[in-house]
């Protein structure tokens, strides 16, 4: 993608998001994006439905996102930086099953992907993956996405989940998403 490409998207995504928030002079977001919310931390270079990848972001970690046992679950890894990301890759799907067929066929890579945000889990990931959930206990302490649920590994190549069904169930009813998950990942 050319730089102008980047800035045209980036227009489009600002205009979309309708945000009261201004912009640095690179049109990505403040450290002031996204204020509202559960999810924070996140900034979006650009969005597409037609190139391989849905979504080019990074990562604005500050102090305050860091995992802090139960006084901040969601947070991310101590020894995450906190100094801006380079450019990641992020993939939206309904079903992490849709993303699993995806690399099946080869479509998708997951040595590209940083994080897939999906909203149900689904089952195929089992036959050619392992997964550990970070909403139990301090599994969360190992995180890199500020929000993400669940790490998915494949020889050696980690990748982060946001499933938004589990987040939403476990921002609701804490303990009884904890037990769901130790149930279905282990502990």
């Amino acid at each position: 993608m050319a730089q102008g490409d980047l800035t045209k998207q980036e227009g489009r995504f600002h205009t979309a998001a309708t945000s009261p928030h201004r912009r640095s002079r690179l049109g990505r977001y403040d450290r002031t994006e996204w204020p509202w919310g559960v999810l924070k931390g996140y900034g979006i270079y650009a969005t597409s439905q037609s190139d391989k990848y849905d979504c080019v972001y990074f990562r604005r970690p500050g102090p305050e996102l860091r995992y802090l046992g139960e006084t901040n679950q969601l947070g991310i890894s101590e020894q995450s930086s906190l100094v801006e990301s380079e450019p990641l890759i992020l993939e939206y799907k309904h079903d992490l099953d849709a993303f699993i067929s995806d690399l099946d066929k080869e479509v998708k890579f997951i040595k590209d992907v940083d994080l897939v945000v999906c909203w149900n889990i689904g089952s195929d990931h089992r036959e050619t993956f392992s997964m550990r959930s970070y909403l139990v206990g301090d599994e969360g302490a190992t995180r890199r996405n500020f929000g993400a649920t669940h790490a998915l590994f494949q020889r050696g190549i980690t990748m982060e989940v946001l499933c938004l069904k589990d987040l939403v169930a476990y921002l609701h009813d804490p303990p009884s998403e904890i037990a769901r998950q130790k149930t279905r990942y282990g502990s």
